[in-house]
């Protein structure tokens, strides 16, 4: 029998007795009202916390309660190791695959005598163009326009490095912004990513979390999870029960919504 179909088992507990036992663990606790809620009914609210009292105290609704409670906090444990995942993989992703500053060769870098080098593609949309103003010319008898400089030559790529001794740029080269496509992204850096925006210029920004403000939760958390206690829900009293995991969701409550102020600034509402 698999996990999952451990949880669903009513565990001998009849249709009502399990609704009580899953309303018992959504309710906080509150017998009485998991009680009613159920469909059970009493006089008042006195009786039905007798009544709930007694059928915490049955063996088979007390196996059930032990073993769905388990599964509740196993789901909380899955929660938090997935939180830590993505606030590991914030606070410590390498940022320069979303965006980096690269440098590479000018115009003048790789041309012949260090003259402008034009790309292939531009060298043959500015030869057609010539030909166009000098076939107009032609045929309304105007001056005939100048050839192109072609002193440089074609071939120009930025991708190269700059030339050491380009009397241009020194070499130093030109600066360009590359932004990563995010459809090639890791997982792990992309949860850095926080989206794109456009600037004033017209130029488009990545946005990040802020790595720092990662880093500090992450040494939060391990300070508050250092001395939580190990329990075996199975065999609990009831009592103990109620004391235990009332504690560990409250705790497990104070750290997520810890983690939603100083990571998301979330506030309570």
């Amino acid at each position: 029998m698999d996990a999952h179909s451990t949880v669903d088992d009513t565990m001998g507990c009849t249709r009502r007795e399990a609704q009580f036992v899953d309303l018992y663990l959504l309710l906080n606790f509150n017998g009485t009202q998991a009680y009613t809620e159920a469909g059970y009914t009493a006089r008042n609210a006195n009786v039905a916390a007798v009544e709930a009292s007694r059928l915490l105290r049955k063996p088979k609704v007390r196996n059930l309660l032990g073993a769905r409670a388990k599964a509740m906090v196993g789901n909380i444990e899955a929660e938090k190791a997935r939180l830590m995942r993505c606030l590991t993989a914030v606070a410590y992703a390498d940022p320069r695959e979303l965006v980096a500053y690269h440098r590479g060769s000018c115009r003048f870098c790789w041309g012949k005598g260090h003259r402008y080098q034009f790309s292939a593609g531009e060298w043959d949309a500015k030869m057609l163009a010539f030909e166009e103003r000098e076939e107009k010319a032609a045929d309304t008898g105007g001056t005939p326009p100048q050839s192109p400089d072609t002193r440089g030559g074609t071939g120009y790529s930025w991708n190269r490095e700059p030339h050491p001794q380009c009397p241009e740029c020194y070499g130093l080269g030109e600066g360009r912004q590359i932004i990563a496509d995010m459809r090639h992204v890791s997982p792990d850096v992309l949860a850095l990513f926080a989206g794109i925006e456009t600037t004033s210029d017209g130029g488009v920004r990545v946005r990040m979390h802020d790595q720092m403000k990662a880093r500090e939760v992450l040494a939060k958390i391990y300070r508050l999870v250092d001395d939580a206690p190990q329990v075996n829900v199975a065999v609990v009293s009831a009592e103990a029960l109620n004391a235990i995991y009332a504690e560990g969701m409250r705790r497990a409550q104070e750290r997520s919504a810890e983690v939603r102020r100083t990571r998301f600034g979330e506030t309570e509402s």
